[in-house]
């Protein structure tokens, strides 16, 4: 996965490798209704407000921030 993170000179961007990997992940924590809701609806990570959110390997990331969000049972879960 790819994430975007701030180059050397102001206002440029650049990729770097995001790895998310579930076996690593220290606990799962259940959004709340209306993150949730952002994050499966309108597809915006809750914590910094960037979209579109990316898809991979079942998981929910985000390009900017590297938050990683899983969805089953009808429920989203940030992942730690």
């Amino acid at each position: 996965m790819k994430r975007l993170k701030k180059a050397i000179r102001p206002g440029e961007l650049d990729y770097v490798d995001v790895e998310i990997n579930p076996n690593d992940a220290e606990e799962l924590i259940q959004l709340q209704e209306l993150d949730a809701a952002s994050v499966t609806g309108k597809n915006k990570c809750p914590k910094c407000g960037y979209a579109p959110l990316q898809r991979q390997e079942g998981f929910i990331y985000c390009q900017n921030c590297g938050g990683a969000y899983k969805s089953f049972n009808d429920e989203v879960y940030e992942v730690l």
